[in-house]
């Protein structure tokens, strides 16, 4: 429901609410996630072009396998066995692919 309104009105008034559900709601987990892939960088852990649209991409990505059946209406399986499947396959993918490769 909620992402609904921010679908629905988050452009109107210039788009106000939209900054504020990316500032508050989302800014927040994009810069934990940034700071850590920005720490495994240093480290020479991973190689990241982009660090910030890299923890968008792993925020989006940890919600769409869900998210669209929800907005449709459609039965979606959010069981912590399903979600913990989804967050773990999620992870392993995004470590694999920010790897440094030598």
């Amino acid at each position: 429901m909620f992402y609904r309104l921010i679908v629905s009105e988050g452009h109107r008034n210039g788009a106000k609410l939209g900054k504020l559900f990316l500032e508050f709601a989302m800014g927040k987990f994009v810069q934990m996630i940034s700071e850590r892939l920005e720490l495994a960088s240093k480290q020479g852990e991973i190689e990241v072009e982009d660090i910030e649209l890299a923890s968008y991409q792993f925020i989006h990505a940890l919600k769409d396998p869900f998210l669209f059946r929800l907005v449709l209406g459609l039965p979606v399986d959010t069981s912590k066995e399903t979600t913990e499947k989804a967050l773990k396959q999620l992870v392993r993918m995004f470590v694999k692919g920010c790897s440094k490769m030598s």
